[in-house]
């Protein structure tokens, strides 16, 4: 839970040369913060608490009930209870103990690249080019870095055999202009029967990022029709499938 809400009103009123805090509240909201942090007591009763004493100094900054009177007196006749600004801005600096923590970045030539391979017979073509795609850009590092290519090298077997969910084999199309008159359409089942190859190429390099740096991340990714590949001395691993496959045609 977030404790930026009550901490940016105390803040605030540090910059005034009225003292606005009297050590009660002040105690009570600090140790309220500091058991919510701490996991000693419960969390929603500590940050509760610490919210009435915030209410409070909020709504009533400039009269605050003295120590053992019913009343409220205004803040010059109760000196003896003001609180130096300078201890509470220290005090609360020190209610959250932040643990710095590094953010390892990724540096272009210090990437350890591994090689994955997938058999694409009976996959759903979208489901697996964002799957590759994830792998080329990096993005399943935890050092992802997005100005550098920390991809990993892909392999695709079977690409003949990838499908599509329903009749889109033949309802969708590539389009291009070849300079002249007139629009080229081929469809997907034809253009897997030409060059099987280009159903996942143009898949996954149009989830890339769109710039020079996804001109690199394509060429990690090997694509062939068949079940056999000339990369055997890598010994790819079985990729990691999060998505879902698609039901046998």
């Amino acid at each position: 839970m977030r404790i930026g809400c009550f901490l940016r009103p105390l803040f605030a009123k540090l910059h005034t040369k009225k003292p606005l805090f009297k050590f009660g509240l002040v105690d009570t909201f600090l140790d309220s913060l500091r058991d919510a942090v701490s996991g000693t007591k419960s969390a929603g009763e500590s940050f509760h608490r610490a919210f009435d004493c915030h209410r409070i100094l909020r709504i009533t900054p400039q009269r605050v009930p003295k120590k053992g009177l019913a009343g409220s007196v205004p803040w010059k006749q109760s000196t003896q209870h003001r609180l130096p600004a300078a201890n509470v801005h220290f005090r609360l600096l020190t209610v959250c103990h932040v643990t710095v923590q590094s953010t390892t970045v990724a540096k272009t030539g210090e990437v350890d690249r591994s090689w994955h391979i997938v058999d694409a017979t009976d996959e759903v073509l979208g489901r697996l080019a964002s799957d590759i795609a994830v792998v080329l850009m990096g993005k399943h590092r935890p050092q992802y870095t997005p100005h550098v290519d920390c991809g990993d090298f892909v392999i695709v077997v079977n690409a003949e055999k990838v499908a599509m969910t329903g009749k889109k084999m033949d309802a969708r199309h590539y389009t291009w202009y070849t300079g002249y008159p007139g629009l080229k359409l081929e469809s997907y089942g034809d253009r897997q029967q030409r060059k099987p190859e280009d159903l996942i190429y143009h898949a996954v390099r149009r989830m890339l990022p769109k710039n020079k740096l996804a001109s690199q991340m394509i060429k990690k990714l090997k694509i062939y029709a068949g079940p056999e590949h000339p990369h055997v001395a890598q010994q790819a691993e079985p990729l990691k499938r999060v998505s879902k496959k698609i039901a046998k045609r």
